[in-house]
């Protein structure tokens, strides 16, 4: 759920739990990168390439606005433009000492469940300020005493949340409430009763809204966008639209052969993002794939790939080549036992080797993992490493000398063991190897770590400033 302002008034009914007092401490910010102040008109900046608002409000409409964060920022502006025309019909008006005692109980519920000292400090912490929370329990208090009227209930009768969302919804449909797709070529994004919702009120609410991972990234990858264009400042419109063919092509592909997405098409899992399919090729995220690859077709071709694969064959084929899936069965140790680990390494190692014993075949390790491992993640799946290769930094060093040094019995596995690793000692199970792949396959690895060394020498995420972080 997003941490809208109105959200976390209307919704308070559900005051956040306790903070967590055994929840690790946030490791300090970093210093901040000294960057160039952004113009009155841009949305970031890194270097000499900007981003301007109505390129950014672009991306917006096309791949945020049907998005969770835009679909509610829309409804509550219609919202709360229907309720004031609604308590302006029915005379309702909400007073001072209403939101004042309504505060008051909001500040109770807040402080009984330990979020904050008192109500300014929690709306402090979460971002509100105090004339917008005042303004939005109004509405939220004519939202109640209307659904209240609705209902025939007396006055001062409580009523969830779910009753007044069905009131309010009904009454919108009563009104012929429109909410059209995007791309709103008449600047308008919802209409009822006469009101309207301008798209330019729309974006202004999501930039304000949307979380700021969200905007850093959007604007991260329409930079990334531009300064790829500019190296290739050659490129046809018909070999642009071929690249992005082609890279969708090859997104549907690799979704349709998910087992996962059985019953659902890649158009309709792009549209339930929030992706409008007529932006679809246009989306930085796309765009950025389709201009890389040309790129490294364009300045390496298949003589290149071979000759980056013989130049560093080493490390293409630790991380691509020869592979063993794995299992591993991980207890905590330390040199001192402690209260949180009371264990050391020989008292570790001595309990996997009598499990060790237990183990003849893999589904033993599967259980013995699920039953006793101390790495939640992997305990969960049987011990499930999946496929390491001999480079894989995934996991320890110490991990994949053990299984390619295993010498697997006549069924092609190995129970190797125990292994001594920081924090703790572990048994793995070394499955089949699959053999290192042939050009054709290693080709396309080349290809991508070629394509990432290309984005990554372009733009570095800490380069960019955007609107967020203005004065």
């Amino acid at each position: 759920m997003y941490a809208f302002a109105w959200m976390v008034i209307l919704a308070l009914q559900a005051v956040p739990a306790a903070p967590d007092p055994k929840a690790p401490a946030r490791p300090a910010a970093a210093k901040p990168v000294e960057l160039a102040p952004l113009g009155k008109d841009e949305a970031a900046r890194a270097d000499d390439t900007v981003i301007t608002m109505a390129e950014f409000d672009e991306l917006l409409i096309g791949r945020r606005a049907m998005g969770p964060v835009g679909r509610d920022t829309l409804k509550h502006l219609l919202n709360t433009k229907v309720l004031a025309l609604l308590a302006k019909e029915s005379k309702l008006v909400i007073t001072e000492k209403q939101i004042d005692e309504r505060s008051k109980e909001i500040e109770t519920e807040i402080v009984a469940s330990g979020a904050a000292k008192n109500l300014r400090e929690y709306l402090d912490e979460s971002g509100v300020a105090l004339d917008v929370f005042r303004e939005t329990l109004g509405l939220a208090l004519i939202q109640e005493t209307l659904t209240g009227r609705a209902l025939g209930l007396p006055p001062g009768e409580k009523i969830n949340a779910e009753k007044q969302e069905m009131w309010l919804s009904q009454v919108l449909t009563e009104r012929g409430a429109e909410l059209p797709p995007p791309p709103w070529p008449d600047g308008v994004a919802a209409r009822c009763s006469g009101l309207e919702i301008k798209v330019k009120d729309l974006l202004e609410h999501m930039h304000v809204l949307l979380p700021p991972e969200d905007v850093r990234e959007d604007c991260f990858q329409l930079i990334l966008q531009k300064r790829i264009r500019a190296r290739m400042p050659d490129l046809s419109t018909e070999a642009v639209d071929k690249a992005v063919d082609a890279e969708l092509a090859r997104r549907r592909v690799k979704f349709e052969s998910d087992p996962t997405h059985r019953g659902l098409s890649f158009d309709q899992a792009m549209g339930a993002q929030g992706l409008q399919g007529a932006y679809l090729r246009k989306d930085p995220a796309v765009m950025i794939a389709a201009l890389a690859t040309l790129w490294v077709d364009r300045s390496q071709g298949d003589a290149g790939l071979r000759a980056t694969y013989a130049k560093e064959r080493d490390y293409f084929d630790g991380r691509y080549g020869e592979a063993i899936e794995a299992r591993i069965l991980f207890l905590r140790a330390t040199p001192l036992p402690n209260q949180l680990i009371p264990r050391d390494f020989a008292a570790a190692d001595r309990e996997l080797v009598k499990m060790k014993s237990e183990i003849k075949t893999v589904k033993d390790f599967e259980k013995l993992a699920r039953e006793r491992s101390e790495e939640k993640a992997t305990g969960e799946k049987g011990g499930m490493l999946g496929e390491i290769t001999r480079g894989d930094d995934r996991v320890p060093v110490e991990v994949r000398d053990a299984l390619f040094l295993a010498k697997p019995a006549s069924d092609g596995t190995a129970l190797v063991g125990p292994v001594r690793l920081d924090g703790g000692s572990c048994l793995l199970w070394a499955g089949l190897r699959r053999p290192a792949p042939g050009w054709e396959d290693m080709s396309t690895f080349v290809h991508a770590e070629l394509r990432k060394r290309f984005l990554d020498g372009l733009l570095k995420r800490d380069s960019v400033r955007t609107y967020l972080d203005r004065p």
